[in-house]
């Protein structure tokens, strides 16, 4: 990376981050969190946490 800087700005961390997420074929696996923290992390650290913050985003976006 060239100016890994530019990360730092919200536009280019959202892409970076939505690059990552389909790059390791999470799109695939949508809305099953324990599937996609083991392809993201390549375990299950932080799953407990995860898990709540997306059925709280869910219930705040559905």
């Amino acid at each position: 990376v060239t100016h890994p800087e530019l990360l730092e700005k919200d536009e280019y961390a959202a892409r970076s981050a939505a690059w990552f997420y389909a790059s390791r074929g999470c799109l695939l696996h949508s809305g099953d969190i324990e599937r996609v923290t083991l392809l993201i992390n390549g375990g299950r650290n932080g799953l407990d946490k995860r898990r709540a913050l997306f059925n709280l985003a869910k219930s705040v976006l559905v």
